[in-house]
């Protein structure tokens, strides 16, 4: 069931992203979501402690390209989860997924992540692409 509604809130963050270029957030009555996608690669947002920051990225997990996370500011930011939602029929070959990552801000500062899209098993090559997002968390 969680995984369920993990897909739909994605595909819903997703949707609404592409309607409205920009960076977007809903806010509760206790925190805000805010969601990025690889175009916001290299900027730099303020949040708010106990904000929850979700990165939205495409990648072919069946031709072995994964997004990993490289740096991480644990002292800042809480990793709630990562989860992968398939975009594409079952069983087509190259399908797309979409990688969400779930973060909440916890403590005020400057955070920096860093995630990297390759294949694991080939870590020695420079990564196909590079997403990096700063967090000034208040």
């Amino acid at each position: 069931m969680r995984k369920i509604f993990v897909c739909l809130f994605a595909l819903l963050l997703l949707f609404v992203r592409f309607l409205f270029p920009g960076s977007f957030s809903w806010a509760f009555s206790e925190f805000n979501v805010l969601a990025f996608v690889e175009s916001d690669s290299g900027r730099e947002v303020e949040v708010a402690k106990g904000d929850v920051v979700v990165i939205l990225l495409r990648e072919v997990e069946t031709a072995g390209y994964l997004w990993e996370v490289v740096e991480l500011d644990l002292d800042r930011l809480l990793f709630l989860s990562s989860e992968s939602v398939k975009l594409s029929p079952p069983g087509m070959l190259g399908g797309e997924n979409l990688r969400v990552f779930f973060l909440r801000a916890v403590a005020s500062g400057k955070a920096k992540v860093k995630l990297v899209y390759r294949r694991p098993w080939e870590s020695f090559k420079p990564p196909d692409r590079v997403f990096h997002l700063t967090l000034r968390v208040k």
